[in-house]
């Protein structure tokens, strides 16, 4: 009977490594996309900054621009309706872009966990 019990205390001792290796993964993968995140959403809040800026400066200059051929009213009027019209097309584009990143959803760790889900479900030979 020591046999079957030895080999019991290895399948333990084998899912408990299972388990801590996947945790391993698990964090690691977490740490690599909020790393990731966090140098993204700096770079996002500078060029956030440095392009309100220049939106607000191209403004200006485009409202003086018109303001010499249209009424005062009817070149702000332009100016804003063209900075919402770049503003919808940029919404647009982020959407698309953020819609497709997925990285701090731990995909190496969930493909591997489904795995092992298909594998238990597997039929087993008698």
């Amino acid at each position: 009977m020591p046999l079957i019990d030895e080999n019991v205390r290895s399948v333990g001792r084998e899912v408990r490594e299972l388990a801590r290796l996947h945790r391993e993964l698990a964090q690691a993968e977490l740490q690599e996309g909020l790393r990731r995140s966090a140098v993204g959403f700096f770079l996002f809040g500078i060029g956030v900054a440095i392009g309100g800026l220049a939106l607000a400066a191209a403004g200006f200059a485009l409202f003086f621009l018109l303001s010499r051929w249209l009424p005062a009213g009817a070149a702000a009027a332009l100016v804003a309706t063209t900075f919402a019209a770049l503003a919808a097309v940029a919404y647009l584009i982020a959407f698309q872009v953020l819609r497709g990143s997925g990285s701090l959803l731990l995909p190496r760790t969930r493909a591997l966990l489904w795995e092992l889900l298909r594998w238990q479900d597997k039929p087993k030979d008698s």
